[in-house]
């Protein structure tokens, strides 16, 4: 047995004060004889002897409870099997403060991060008083210097709850970063090691040679828990008071099942939609709402709520609608003193922004910033516009090509290999120019590019009919096609962006499909879906980097800000690292921009733009390793542990057994209150 604070058995020199006071009540009484007492003589005697012996039984007690406080105080416990070895005075400390903590604690009433702390406080006893700690978080706040316990305490209360995703192999290694660890290292990873953030295998990499480390998971209660997982517009393009489609797809990752859940879906202070839920473990729904975008310019601010506790981070899920500009549409035709028949339609309606250029006044740079680029029945086309239609597609644009009647072979052949079009190909040339027209298949009206465009039947329209010059055998999605069963209109994905390809020009001589009633609704289809957003619908929290078309092209003069108001006048700005270069920002998020919700991004000179953010929602998913699947993970590592609450023993109480020693004070302290009772029932009871 082996005393950690030795100094405290001093205090058994206190033994003597009963003695001392045993030995005065012992003083020998002045004896009187009395004549005819001889009875009374011997019941003198009887008692004297009874109470002889009642003292001693009190004075052992008495000494026996002062002796057994005076060990629990000195604290005795038994060596563990490394005893040998010297105390840690290097104790390093990852406690995780991920969302997915606020879940409640198995072993108690509280959340895990709650548990977790507590847990740290009474890690910080058990070691000496030069013991020095680092603390590390999932935000990397800890400090790198070693502090005392009290420091340590302080550090752990002021912990809250950090987005940012940080796996136990990446704390271990910062943790490790500061310096070299000794033989005398020793390193705690408090977690509730969740499966889609925590490798065992990244852990074994990851772990010294020469230090011990320990796993302490917090072991949360198998409850539901539902969030959005997904809000996702079905047309981009966003119309202030038309119609528009939203997709809300909401998971429940929990192990129970989910009845009732109630989900509310608002744009700005309107109430579009509610509805409710029933979601089994593991499962995930989608619910397409249908809403009209209501009278505004600019970004309108949404929110889909959803009712579950106890895990309530992800209950609110922030999403930003913009309201478009006019699209902008650059024709690219042969000359531009003849007006097409895309320019025409395009002419007369608000919503576009039409553009006409040949190739000899073609601006490349006014071309970039396009939606959607028309190559419009070009004779040929040159290898320098090739490459900038190619680096426009890859860049994420969409562009229309037409071919022209009679159009040079070899040009366009190459123009389609360039793109990576390999099987769109040239039918071969009739006599005359222009092949029989043929009749166009009615349209899908199923199909999503012409939703909302027929108002009556399709079977009643009057399709057009068209020769066509090209042809292909397969493509990524094809919207119009010949009767007889060849394509007329598909898209090609090229890098980012979509390539259109039109199988006939828009020539007369190569059929009416220019005059027909189909021509201007799928133009203009084509058009809106080739408008690309500024910005996306939300972030996630803890994204690195993210990008956003700017109108400033130098960011030395004035910097980009991106500000939170809470409530009133209350607001928070951050000032994140950025860039500005070819027109797009590149902002990356600071770690403190912790809380979800709407933030302006604010500069002089530029249009205030509102971005919302929300948590990550892979921290959504709760599920977790369990003691055992953690210490067969680790097994191939002896120095790598595992601690668990067991045998009637916290956690830290379990650790402090299997690395310390078992402790035995509280077995003192049990044994003086005992002791004390025998005194009373002796003094109460002994005649």
């Amino acid at each position: 047995m082996i005393f950690l604070i030795p100094s405290f058995l001093w205090g058994l020199l206190a033994l003597a004060i009963p003695i001392i006071i045993h030995l005065v009540e012992m003083r020998r009484p002045q004896r009187v004889v009395f004549t005819n007492v001889a009875f009374l003589r011997q019941v003198k005697q009887v008692t004297a002897r009874s109470r002889r012996l009642k003292r001693l039984l009190v004075l052992a007690a008495r000494c026996l409870a002062l002796a057994a406080l005076v060990l629990a105080f000195a604290q005795p416990f038994l060596p563990a099997k490394n005893a040998g070895t010297p105390p840690p005075t290097d104790v390093r400390l990852y406690l995780d403060n991920s969302l997915s903590m606020q879940n409640v604690s198995r072993t108690a009433a509280v959340a895990l991060l709650d548990e977790a702390k507590s847990q740290t406080r009474q890690l910080s006893t058990a070691f000496g008083n030069s013991t020095r700690f680092r603390l590390l978080d999932n935000g990397f706040s800890g400090g790198t210097t070693g502090v005392p316990a009290p420091a340590l305490l302080d550090g752990v209360a002021r912990l809250g709850y950090s987005p940012r995703r940080a796996a136990a192999p990446e704390a271990l290694r910062r943790l490790l970063a500061t310096d070299d660890a000794g033989p005398g290292t020793r390193v705690f990873l408090l977690s509730d090691f969740q499966r889609n953030a925590f490798v065992p295998k990244d852990l074994l990499a990851a772990a010294p040679p020469d230090a011990d480390v320990y796993l302490l998971p917090l072991t949360a209660q198998s409850t539901r828990n539902v969030f959005v997982d997904t809000v996702a517009l079905t047309d981009e393009f966003v119309r202030s008071g038309e119609s528009n489609r939203l997709l809300v797809r909401v998971a429940n990752s929990g192990a129970e099942k989910a009845t009732g859940v109630a989900v509310k879906v608002l744009v700005g202070d309107q109430q579009v939609s509610g509805f409710s839920l029933d979601l089994a473990p593991g499962e995930a729904k989608s619910t397409e709402i249908d809403f009209r975008v209501p009278p505004a310019t600019g970004v309108l601010r949404g929110r889909v709520e959803v009712a579950d506790v106890p895990v309530t981070f992800d209950n609110t899920y922030y999403f930003t609608l913009r309201v478009a500009p006019p699209i902008r549409v650059f024709g690219l035709a042969a000359s531009t003193s003849v007006e097409t028949p895309a320019q025409k339609a395009f002419a007369g309606e608000p919503g576009f922004a039409y553009t006409p250029a040949d190739e000899r006044s073609l601006n490349y740079q006014t071309a970039a910033a396009a939606d959607l680029l028309l190559v419009q029945e070009l004779p040929s086309i040159s290898a320098g516009l090739s490459e900038n239609i190619g680096r426009f597609a890859r860049g994420g644009g969409s562009v229309l090509v037409v071919p022209a009647v009679g159009a040079d072979r070899a040009s366009y052949t190459s123009f389609f290999q360039s793109l990576g079009l390999s099987t769109v190909r040239l039918l071969p040339e009739t006599p005359g120019g222009t092949a029989t027209p043929l009749p166009v298949a009615a349209p899908d009206e199923r199909d999503p590019f012409f939703r909302g465009v027929f108002t009556a039947p399709v079977a009643n329209l009057a399709v057009p009919k068209v020769a066509p010059t090209l042809t292909w055998s397969r493509s990524g999605r094809d919207v119009l096609r010949l009767r007889a069963g060849g394509p007329l209109l598909s898209a090609f994905r090229v890098g980012r962006g979509t390539v259109w390809v039109l199988a006939a020009p828009l020539d007369a001589r190569a059929g009416d499909f220019a005059a027909n009633a189909l021509f201007v609704p799928t133009l203009y289809r084509l058009a809106q879906q080739s408008y690309r957003a500024p910005q996306q619908l939300a972030y996630p929290l803890g994204s690195r980097r993210l990008s956003l078309p700017v109108r400033t092209q130098d960011a030395r003069k004035d910097v980009f800000r991106l500000v939170r108001q809470s409530s009133g006048t209350d607001t928070t700005a951050f000032i994140p690292e950025q860039q500005v270069r070819d027109g797009r920002l590149t902002l990356s998020l600071p770690a403190e921009l912790a809380q979800a919700g709407f933030y302006t991004l604010r500069k002089t000179g530029e249009p205030p733009q509102t971005l919302a953010f929300n948590y990550d929602k892979r921290e959504s998913a709760l599920a977790q390793y369990s003691p055992a699947e953690l210490r067969t993970a680790v097994a191939a590592n002896p120095r790598i542990r595992v601690v668990e609450a067991g045998a009637g023993l916290g956690a830290v109480e379990q650790l402090r057994a299997d690395t310390l020693g078992e402790p035995l004070w509280k077995y003192a302290l049990v044994a003086a209150l005992v002791f004390l009772l025998i005194e009373v029932l002796l003094i109460r009871y002994l005649p």
